[in-house]
C-alpha cells in the first residue's frame, strides 16, 4: 500500500512478521515489489507451488477432498484453536486447546470418525511404533 501513500491496515503489517521474519516483511511492505510463487513458497506464504493450472486445480480439489473428509467439528476447532496460537504463547494455546477439548468435544464425534475410518472412508490411523 506504499505504492498509494498509506500504511497497510489490514493487519498486514502486524501479521505478515510473524509468517515470513522481520526483514523480509519490511522490504515486501515498503517496497512492494511483485514477486513470484517459488519466492512465496520459499517465504512460507503459500504451502505449494504447481507448474500450470491444470495441475493447481486437481492440488486445490485434492487438498478439499482431504478435509471436507475429516469429521466438520474437528476441522472448525482445529481453524479456531490454530488462529489462538498464532497470536498467543505456546502455553497459553496448550491451555486454550485443553479447555476446547474439554468443552466440546463430543464421544460421538470420536466414535463417528473411528468407524468412517473402519469402513475405509476416512484417514488411516497412525501406526504405533511401539
Amino acid at each position: 500500500e506504499v505504492d498509494v501513500g498509506l500504511a497497510a491496515d489490514l493487519g498486514t503489517l502486524q501479521r505478515l512478521p510473524k509468517i515470513v521474519g522481520d526483514g523480509v516483511a519490511r522490504e515486501l511492505c515498503l517496497t512492494a515489489r511483485d514477486f513470484g510463487g517459488e519466492e512465496a513458497r520459499h517465504a512460507h506464504l503459500v504451502t505449494r507451488t504447481f507448474p500450470d493450472h491444470k495441475s493447481l486445480m486437481r492440488g486445490c480439489c485434492d487438498l478439499a477432498h482431504s478435509i471436507a473428509n475429516k469429521d466438520e467439528f474437528a476441522v472448525q476447532g482445529t481453524k479456531h484453536i490454530l488462529l489462538h496460537a498464532r497470536e498467543n504463547s505456546t502455553e497459553s494455546a496448550l491451555n486454550y486447546v485443553a479447555v476446547w477439548n474439554t468443552a466440546l468435544l463430543k464421544k460421538e464425534q470420536i466414535l463417528r470418525q473411528l468407524a468412517k475410518r473402519k469402513r475405509g472412508g476416512g484417514a488411516k490411523a497412525p501406526k504405533s511404533k511401539l
